[in-house]
C-alpha cells in the first residue's frame, strides 16, 4: 500500500484496490511514517483518464442513486470527469 501511494496512487484509489475505507487508509500510511498530501489540492483533468477501477466504483456509486458531487467525492476525481464519463456512457 505504501509503494503504491508513493507510486502516485491516491487514497481513494488505495481504498477501492484494498477494499478498505480511506480513513483506514490515511490511519495505515500514517503509522508508516508517510506524509499524506490533501487530495483535494491535486485535483483529477478531464483530460485524465479514468481507470477501469474508477470506472467501476462510479457505475456501481451511480446505480445507488448518489449525486454526480457524491461519487466524485468518493472516487477521488472531479465532479466534471464523473459528468463527463456518465454523459459518455450515455447514462445522464
Amino acid at each position: 500500500m505504501a509503494s503504491d501511494y508513493q507510486n502516485g496512487m491516491s487514497i481513494t484509489a488505495l481504498s477501492l484496490k484494498y477494499d478498505i475505507h480511506r480513513n483506514t487508509v490515511r490511519r495505515n500510511l500514517q503509522k508508516l511514517g508517510i506524509e499524506l498530501c490533501d487530495e483535494r489540492t491535486v485535483p483529477h483533468s478531464i483530460s485524465e483518464k479514468l481507470t477501469t477501477r474508477e470506472k467501476d466504483a462510479i457505475d456501481r456509486l451511480f446505480y445507488k442513486n448518489l449525486s454526480v458531487s457524491e461519487i466524485a467525492s468518493a472516487v477521488g476525481v472531479s465532479i466534471s470527469q464523473v459528468k463527463y464519463y456518465l454523459k459518455r456512457e450515455k447514462m445522464l
